[in-house]
């Protein structure tokens, strides 16, 4: 994908993933969803993106799109959590 900086800084990348709610720690127990990531700091959101070559290049090629799509994106990752939220308290 391209990791800014080069594999060096995958477990950054990863955790940075995580923190800004690109991708979600959960697990599965006893019939029971467990929601383990942090409350996302969706600020974050567009730091993560613009590390990885793959989102970057869009940034590079059409911004107004770019900004478009990073919302939208944004936005499905905070409806995302918020699902995986409400699935861990029942």
């Amino acid at each position: 994908h391209g990791i800014q900086g080069g594999l060096v800084n995958a477990v950054d990348n990863q955790k940075l993933a995580v923190e800004s709610g690109y991708i979600l720690l959960m697990r599965y127990f006893n019939d029971k969803l467990y929601l383990d990531s942090p409350i996302p700091d969706f600020k974050k959101y567009d730091e993560f993106l613009n590390s990885q070559l793959r989102y970057r290049v869009l940034s590079l090629k059409d911004t107004e799109l770019s900004k478009k799509l990073l919302k939208e994106n944004q936005e499905a990752a905070a409806q995302r959590y918020n699902y995986y939220k409400e699935m861990s308290e029942k």
